[in-house]
């Protein structure tokens, strides 16, 4: 791990669904958890559209310090920006957490 990388200050955040609401939906909200320091680099990208919107889709990686109480279905907030945790890569020595985080950059 290359700790002078990680530069970048982020928020982790744990998702926390309510009550369901009679059309079988339910709310979600986000809750902080903690916050840490990170490298944060862009890994892919790919255009697509959603409904009548068209934007960039695209994954990030994400590594920091390895935590025990890290969110199984969580988000990264990075810049103003939320990024939602795609999968989580725990390193076996438990040095650092690698995590792919996606996010829609909307496009007009």
């Amino acid at each position: 791990m290359n700790i002078g990388k990680m530069r970048y200050r982020i928020t982790v955040q744990e998702r926390i669904d309510g009550d369901p609401d009679r059309m079988g939906g339910f709310s979600t909200s986000y809750q902080d958890l903690f916050s840490c320091w990170a490298d944060v680099e862009v890994s892919s990208g790919a255009f697509s559209f959603r409904g009548d919107q068209r934007g960039h889709d695209i994954i990030y990686k994400i590594r920091i310090r390895y935590r025990e109480d890290f969110p199984e279905n969580g988000a990264i907030v990075f810049n103003g920006q939320r990024f939602f945790i795609d999968k989580i890569y725990p390193d076996p020595l438990k040095r650092e957490i690698i995590l792919e985080c996606s996010g829609v950059q909307n496009s007009e």
